[in-house]
C-alpha cells in the first residue's frame, strides 16, 4: 500500500500520520493535545460516564478532517492515548 508522503525542508521524505482516535476512558484531560493542535481537531466533552467521574470532562477527536498529519498531539500525550496512522494515496 502506498501512503501519502511529503518532502521535508532538508529534502528528506516524510510520511504524515493523521489522528484516527483517542480513548476517552484513558484521557487524563491535561489538554496537551488541544494546546499542540492549531487545527481544531480536539474538543472537550462531558465524559459519557460523568456520574461515575463527578462530571469530568475529557478530550475527544471532534474534527479529524482538520488534521494535517504532524502527530504533535500523539507525541505530547503523556498517557499515549492518541493513535495516528498514515493515509493511503
Amino acid at each position: 500500500m502506498e501512503y501519502i508522503t511529503g518532502i521535508t525542508a532538508s529534502g528528506g521524505s516524510w510520511t504524515p500520520a493523521f489522528v484516527v482516535r483517542s480513548n476517552i476512558n484513558d484521557c487524563g484531560c491535561c489538554g496537551k493535545c488541544f494546546k499542540s493542535c492549531g487545527r481544531g481537531v480536539f474538543e472537550y466533552i462531558e465524559h459519557p460516564n460523568s456520574d461515575d467521574l463527578c462530571g469530568a470532562k475529557v478530550m475527544t477527536v471532534a474534527h479529524p478532517e482538520n488534521c494535517i498529519g504532524c502527530s504533535a498531539c500523539a507525541r505530547g500525550c503523556p498517557k499515549k492515548n492518541i493513535e495516528c496512522e498514515p493515509k493511503a494515496r
